[in-house]
């Protein structure tokens, strides 16, 4: 598969074509990212099984995000959309190869956990897990600017990894190792376009954050009236929302850049989302 280079303002202009996608047809897509939102808070509510319920939420996540692929495809090339069709890839077959898409975000997860545990050292993980407060004296500060640029260069990999990756599995068909290798070199030929994409994203979801909290701030003083659970219920609201917004744009900008680095014709994006993989393999 070729993959196209292009210049590092084309980031921006994903960022921006989202948004056009979103307003085509922004009920369906809002709201299954709204449901995928809803999804991510049900980890918290399983008691000692949490840790269980969020493992097998990462791998479900880009399942659930290859559907919205699909559907901002779908919602671009003028055709039907349904909040339904985030289970897409449950439908399609692809559910397995875009389970892959989660091991870089393990892998990165286990090595930041790591490196945190080397830093606090032995005796604050005890304090931490017997609920004290760590002695922040005893911290390895030599480690830090490691683990910074661990995570630096580490977040931007994994986001990397499934950039493309996601679109590459959930469109194109490709094995979920193989999508997130594809991906990878994609990212690197053109990371200057992923990096200004990350950027907008970045500012894009603080301008987003400040207005939640400001919104937040009035909300929480209304229900204050109604009790701490009714205010603690309003702020879990307005955090899901973001979320759901979030996801929704992250959708279709991997949708924009798959397009745009692989060149890849959406002729056939109109037949919905189910559709994807027929479609591929008939152009095959």
């Amino acid at each position: 598969m070729q993959i196209r280079k292009t210049g590092a303002g084309r980031g921006a202009k994903w960022l921006n074509d989202s948004i056009h996608i979103i307003e085509k047809q922004a009920r369906p897509i809002l709201l299954g990212a709204l449901m995928v939102s809803v999804l991510a808070t049900l980890p918290g509510l399983f008691g000692p099984l949490a840790m269980l319920a969020l493992v097998v939420l990462v791998f479900v996540y880009p399942v659930l995000m290859g559907g919205l692929v699909a559907m901002a495809r779908s919602i671009d090339a003028g055709g039907p959309a349904a909040p339904s069709d985030v289970f897409a890839a449950f439908r399609n077959g692809r559910a397995g190869a875009l389970m892959w898409m989660a091991v870089p975000q393990i892998v990165f997860g286990l090595v930041v956990v790591t490196m945190l545990a080397g830093a606090l050292g032995q005796e604050n993980l005890q304090l931490i897990a017997t609920g004290e407060e760590p002695d922040y004296s005893q911290v390895n500060r030599g480690a830090i600017p490691w683990m910074f640029l661990v995570v630096v260069f580490g977040g931007v990999a994994t986001f990397s990894a499934t950039l493309f990756g996601i679109p590459l599995a959930m469109l194109d068909g490709q094995p979920g190792l193989r999508a997130i290798a594809t991906s990878l070199r994609a990212s690197m030929a053109n990371l200057g376009a992923v990096l200004v994409y990350l950027l907008c994203m970045f500012v894009a979801i603080v301008i987003a954050s400040v207005a939640m909290l400001l919104v937040g701030m009035v909300l929480g003083l209304i229900l204050g009236l109604l009790g701490e659970a009714a205010q603690a219920a309003g702020q879990m609201l307005l955090s899901i929302l973001l979320n759901a917004g979030v996801m929704a744009v992250l959708a279709c900008g991997h949708l924009m850049a798959w397009r745009d680095v692989f060149g890849a014709e959406d002729a056939a994006g109109a037949g919905g989302p189910d559709d994807t993989i027929r479609e591929v393999s008939a152009e095959l």
